[in-house]
């Protein structure tokens, strides 16, 4: 089977949907398919190869438009700039002598579709859709379009469009699955976004808190517009007025838009001693240091369509058996709650999130007990490898209709 791959996200990106993708193009490699890449430079790691062969994968990159300022217009040129270049050298190959035999795009942004449409047509082969995010309800949710607006009218025109006109779709929790059958009929498949097998390992428990110790907390992700990271950094002004009976530290890893917005309100509130910035760091170095966390956070704003989707990390959250303070909904939220180490919150405002670490600080020795449980929720349907063999075996499907 020949499968052109594309996505705007891809090694050595640190990003959820980077790994995601590597992951699976190398499974299929090693399942014996003959796939090739078209990606983009690097987001959030230097990288300065153009096309590259690696396990006799062929892999294309493309330099995306300079983003100058946070306005729509700006990012809607910035993603843009991928289309004629993917569908050139897409072109390219096929005039070359190599034609897939299924074209997989992965989504976000929405606007690689234009890119999957084009090429379904012209190379007259079929196309599958991963999506990863309702788009463009969760570019609302996070501020970067109003709804209703000219914009958001257009863009809800295309993803129904791109809906139709795939020939397969592959999503990653039930409730966007349910969401995605308003326009698609056929069978849609949901493969989790959960690590690999040998990422899970047993966590030995941490020793019992004793008063007055320091608890560390750690945040690693995006520090972008939806993960509620001010009303994070709120609460931890609040909790200096709380009786708790530890002191309470913030680790913070990562990068994002907000970063420096961040880092000001940090500062500003004079909670430098107690939250710590670390940057981006490469995955193997970030899971020593949540190995040494005490509680992991997690938030996302409330939004219908964030609510129909997992945070990556949750999954990745799970490896470490530690208590996670979580302010999600949905499918997410049922995960956790399997746990009763987890506390889950009704929403990231900074309250929730005080009266959540106030919770925690009087049952963290309990919940540190139960947290090696988490370990065990990823068993069965959430590793990578058994949702990588779901989409490999619905890419053969789609193929045979």
């Amino acid at each position: 089977m020949k499968v052109l791959f594309l996505s705007y996200y891809y090694k050595p990106d640190i990003t959820a949907a980077a790994f995601r993708s590597t992951d699976f193009v190398n499974y299929l490699n090693k399942a014996g398919e003959d796939v090739r890449v078209i990606t983009t430079y690097p987001h959030k790691s230097d990288n300065s190869s153009g096309e590259t062969a690696k396990d006799d994968i062929i892999l294309k990159r493309i330099a995306l438009r300079s983003v100058k300022g946070r306005g729509f217009k700006n990012f809607l040129l910035h993603y843009l700039s991928f289309i004629p270049k993917s569908i050139s050298h897409s072109i390219k190959w096929s005039s070359g002598g190599w034609k897939p035999d299924i074209i997989y795009i992965s989504s976000p942004p929405i606007f690689i579709g234009i890119t999957g449409i084009f090429l379904k047509y012209f190379l007259r082969r079929k196309l599958v859709l991963e999506v990863r995010d309702i788009w463009p309800d969760s570019a609302v949710a996070a501020g970067q379009l109003k709804a209703n607006g000219l914009a958001y009218k257009l863009a809800s025109y295309f993803e129904r469009f791109l809906y139709r006109r795939s020939n397969g779709i592959v999503c990653v929790s039930s409730p966007m699955r349910d969401y995605i059958k308003q326009y698609y009929k056929p069978e849609i498949t949901v493969a989790y976004n959960g690590p690999k097998k040998e990422a899970i390992t047993v966590v030995n428990t941490k020793k019992a808190k004793l008063k007055n110790d320091e608890i560390r907390m750690a945040y690693a992700g995006n520090l972008g517009l939806v993960q509620g990271m001010d009303q994070l950094l709120e609460a931890f002004g609040k909790i200096r007025k709380s009786d708790l009976t530890n002191i309470w530290h913030l680790d913070i890893y990562g990068t994002g838009a907000l970063e420096e917005e961040l880092k000001s309100q940090s500062q500003k509130m004079g909670i430098n001693e107690n939250v710590h910035f670390h940057g981006a760091l490469p995955k193997e170095i970030l899971s020593t240091h949540l190995r040494e966390a005490d509680v992991l956070y997690l938030g996302l704003i409330s939004s219908e369509a964030l609510d129909k989707t997992i945070p990556s990390k949750l999954f990745d959250y799970l490896i470490f058996g530690k208590p996670i303070l979580a302010a999600i909904t949905g499918e997410g939220k049922d995960i956790l709650e399997n746990n009763q180490a987890n506390l889950v919150l009704a929403s990231c405002d900074s309250e929730n999130i005080v009266n959540g670490i106030v919770k925690l600080d009087k049952s963290l020795n309990e919940r540190s007990l139960l947290a090696s449980g988490n370990i065990e929720l990823l068993s069965g349907n959430y590793t990578r490898e058994v949702n990588c063999q779901k989409i490999h075996q619905y890419l053969q499907e789609v193929i045979e209709k």
